[in-house]
């Protein structure tokens, strides 16, 4: 993260010690699998700018309360089928 998207390195922070703190609290590694699986989607994303840029567009559509129902679900949907794709190339790697 820090090569690839360095902003993001205090979210990613923040997330880490809330998954270690919640894989400690219920005895499972449950948490930390979840974490590395959501950040290896994320870079994944943020490593082919395109497909980051049109991620956060498609985020930010979705996210919009003044956007079209329709156009905000079928950004949200996307932003799902890049997440899904992401995650389904880190299982070929």
């Amino acid at each position: 993260m820090a090569h690839i998207v360095p902003s993001r390195l205090p979210e990613l922070n923040r997330h880490l010690a809330r998954a270690a703190t919640n894989a400690q609290r219920t005895s499972s590694l449950g948490p930390l699998r979840a974490f590395t699986l959501h950040w290896g989607a994320i870079v994944n994303i943020e490593r082919w700018p395109q497909r980051a840029a049109r991620f956060r567009a498609c985020q930010e559509r979705a996210a919009d309360p003044l956007a079209d129902p329709e156009e905000a679900r079928s950004a949200a949907a996307e932003v799902g089928r890049i997440l899904r794709a992401a995650s389904e190339e880190l299982d070929r790697e």
